[in-house]
């Protein structure tokens, strides 16, 4: 009697009383991940049993994602190889993502049974969601503008308190507001005061609260009220348990004393600089107590230069032709301060890079009325060689 022997491959769901898998498997029923928070870790392993109902050995190959993915991970450990009559193999599978959206992949593993398509293909899905809290910072209101964290307050900008005198008390109070976007509950600490000039600057917290449901806000003020003249700075930082922002989170403010009596600077513009070339400039102030100290309050000077402590700007600049811009304090005894914006301009020796005693160099700085010279002297050269060999010819 003849008779035919052959693996028969057959999939399931978990184990031999789940459901069938079809070749190529969607990503439904046991393959479909559902939901899964970012934060939670894996889910747990889902178990894809294979058994062979064949008369003859079954040769399967190590499964894996194709193309590789991180968002879901294959624990196979002893499934590849040789699956004897009646016998059955298992492997499993999690969902551990990474970023929140929907993730699918694909598994293939290869066999022996010609009754079914080889590789056979599973198809896996699950979305990805972030149970979190998230803090949004914003000026104004809890729809105004929003500020990222550690963003500088600029001269004008909205978180500029402005400029009012050291006798008029404080400014108008710009109101913070913070917001939880997310869907968990929003932890904040009490806002914090820091910063070199912090106590030029007040801070209400009437209302505040330190617990945020989703979509709920608060928010707390912030006056200016400086003692001395000058630009201060202040920042109040936030602690939070949001595990996407910085924390603490912190807010950059800023605003200027004014004083009819303060020091300040009398210099009015940085005399140019020449690359290679010594520079000395001197800075002036008047009014407020001297002495006075020279500070650099925002922006860096040329390489090779210096700012000293008694106003004088010395080196030798390096590098290409520039214009650099920079603001300088002056810091009188009382600690008042005045800033003023320069700007440095650096040009290039005109002679340098050119050749020394009877070189045949072309300096990089040739004029274009030299180069234009240089070019005319060569076209008469050619046209008289031109005539010269008509008249040979």
């Amino acid at each position: 009697m003849g008779v035919s022997t052959a693996p028969i491959l057959v999939a399931h769901e978990t184990n031999a009383g789940g459901p069938v898998l079809a070749n190529p498997a969607p990503a439904t029923g046991l393959l479909d991940f559902g939901n899964q928070d970012v934060n939670a870790g894996p889910t747990a392993a889902r178990t894809i049993y294979i058994e062979n109902t064949g008369s003859a050995a079954l040769t399967v190959s190590a499964p894996s994602f194709t193309p590789a993915t991180t968002e879901f991970q294959l624990q196979s450990a002893g499934f590849a190889g040789t699956i004897a009559v009646g016998a059955s193999a298992t492997f499993t599978i999690t969902f551990d993502p990474t970023s929140a959206g929907t993730k699918t992949g694909i598994i293939q593993f290869t066999h022996n049974d010609s009754g079914t398509g080889t590789p056979f293909v599973l198809n896996v899905t699950g979305n990805a969601v972030l149970n979190a809290p998230v803090v949004e910072v914003r000026e104004g209101s809890y729809i105004g503008p929003m500020i990222t964290s550690g963003a500088a307050a600029v001269p004008g900008g909205s978180r500029d308190l402005g400029s009012i005198d050291v006798n008029a008390g404080n400014t108008f109070p710009l109101v913070i507001s913070i917001v939880n976007s997310g869907n968990l509950n929003l932890t904040l600490s009490m806002p914090n005061k820091t910063g070199v000039n912090f106590a030029d600057f007040g801070l209400s917290t009437s209302g505040y609260v330190t617990t945020l449901a989703p979509g709920a806000n608060t928010q707390f003020d912030v006056v200016f009220d400086p003692s001395l003249a000058g630009v201060k700075d202040c920042q109040i930082e936030i602690t939070h348990n949001d595990p996407g922002r910085p924390s603490p989170y912190i807010i950059r403010f800023m605003g200027t004393g004014t004083d009819t009596n303060a020091v300040a600077i009398t210099t009015v513009t940085l005399p140019g600089a020449v690359t290679g070339h010594s520079y000395a400039a001197s800075l002036d102030a008047v009014n407020g107590t001297a002495p006075y100290t020279w500070s650099l309050y925002s922006g860096t000077l040329p390489a090779g230069l210096s700012l000293l402590p008694g106003g004088s700007i010395t080196g030798t600049p390096s590098g290409f032709g520039s214009t650099t811009n920079v603001v300088i304090r002056v810091t009188d005894m009382t600690g008042a301060t005045n800033e003023k914006s320069f700007a440095l301009q650096i040009q290039v020796d005109p002679n340098s890079g050119k050749a020394n005693d009877n070189g045949c160099a072309v300096s990089a700085t040739t004029s274009a009325t030299s180069q234009w010279a240089l070019l005319g002297l060569l076209g008469i050269s050619a046209m008289a060689a031109t005539r010269l060999r008509r008249r040979k010819a």
